[in-house]
């Protein structure tokens, strides 16, 4: 039988990190507050395409400009119709075994997306993602025109923010020491 040797300072002292660190994390890990107005995010343009453009287009935009959503606008008068995201090119393009190059936006964007203003707060941009299981939130601006796109990521972020750098910092355990437990094995 094998015996592993006891050390109590070295367990001792691995409890006593442990509840500093537990102790700081409450202290660290809060979050920005939800009353926090969409405006005082970081926002990103909404990019935008015609209903006519191929799914082909609407996947460059998105990889180029690293975005997981664009804009359909209306041939007519500009105005934006629908969304087309990531999940549109998995769910209603490859699912369904469409030819991007030959496949147009209006054919299967989300129509009529909701979209919230610049002044909802953060919570209730949380809450119509969850209920709704949004992953890309158009954003109106104070005269109503829909110019920039909210993601999770970026909800994610925004609320993460104030713990980023201490996340940044952590080890990867909160004691590196060899801690030996007298136990038997057998």
């Amino acid at each position: 039988m094998a015996r592993r040797t006891y050390d109590p300072d070295s367990l001792e002292e691995a409890f006593a990190i442990m509840d500093e660190c537990a102790e700081e994390d409450t202290r660290v890990f809060e979050l920005a507050p939800l009353d926090t107005r969409i405006e005082e995010m970081p926002l990103r343009t909404l990019r935008t395409l015609r209903s006519e453009c191929r799914v082909s287009e609407a996947i460059d935009e998105m990889v180029i400009h690293r975005v997981g959503a664009v804009g359909v606008v209306s041939e007519l008068d500009g105005k934006l119709i629908g969304l087309f995201t990531e999940r549109d090119v998995v769910v209603r393009v490859a699912a369904k075994g469409l030819d991007p190059k030959h496949t147009r936006l209006c054919d299967v964007m989300t129509a009529q997306p909701d979209s919230l203003r610049v002044d909802d707060t953060l919570a209730y941009l949380a809450y119509e993602m969850q209920v709704h299981g949004f992953c890309h939130v158009p954003i109106a601006d104070e005269q109503g025109e829909i110019r920039h796109l909210v993601s999770l990521r970026d909800v994610v972020s925004f609320l993460l923010r104030p713990v980023e750098a201490r996340i940044s910092t952590m080890p990867p355990a909160p004691y590196h020491g060899e801690v030996h437990l007298d136990v038997e094995y057998g």
